[in-house]
């Protein structure tokens, strides 16, 4: 069992035991190791087609069960999708209902290109679609990932933001399909 996974399930043996939780929110933290002539999107600084095309795929480390995980960590997890939000969330309802999960850091990379402020909106969409609680990026938006923050927290300069409410949606369909 991953350690993880470990500490939720006790968590939740500690909530069944005492009546109380323990702990309320998982905090999770991804980075993309995927890298491209040793550089990681989150720190490489690219405007390459290749490189791009990389950070916007590593996104996808955070949701797709069928991403092909594209760095050391797919031969650490026996070449499993990462999908982390989604299998934290599985952890939670499995051993811990009602526990909180939470990116406490995360970091896509980007300032130097568009894909920055694409990566960026591409996550805030799995947060709310996914229904996880609080994100932090890994320090504060730069460059291009700051108009992303701002579309989505304050689009028209008077205080309105994205995630008022929730919308379901459906995201099966593939409209843009990058190469692997």
């Amino acid at each position: 069992m991953p350690l993880a996974e470990w500490f939720i399930k006790k968590c939740g043996d500690y909530k069944r035991d005492h009546g109380k939780s323990l702990v309320d929110v998982f905090d999770l933290h991804w980075y993309p190791q995927a890298e491209r002539d040793g550089r990681s999107p989150y720190l490489g600084r690219d405007t390459s087609l290749a490189f791009n095309q990389l950070r916007m795929r590593t996104t996808r480390d955070l949701w797709d069960p069928t991403y092909r995980q594209e760095s050391w960590i797919r031969d650490a997890s026996e070449f499993k999708p990462t999908m982390i939000l989604r299998r934290g969330k599985e952890w939670v309802a499995k051993h811990n209902p009602g526990m909180e999960i939470c990116l406490g850091e995360y970091n896509f990379g980007g300032e130097d290109t568009i894909t920055g402020a694409l990566v960026q909106a591409e996550v805030f969409g799995t947060l709310a679609r996914d229904k996880i609680e609080l994100a932090s990026i890994w320090t504060h938006p730069q460059g291009t990932q700051e108009p992303a923050w701002k579309l989505f927290r304050n689009p028209d300069v008077v205080g309105s933001k994205f995630g008022d409410r929730y919308l379901p949606s459906d995201t099966t369909r593939n409209w843009l399909r990058l190469p692997h």
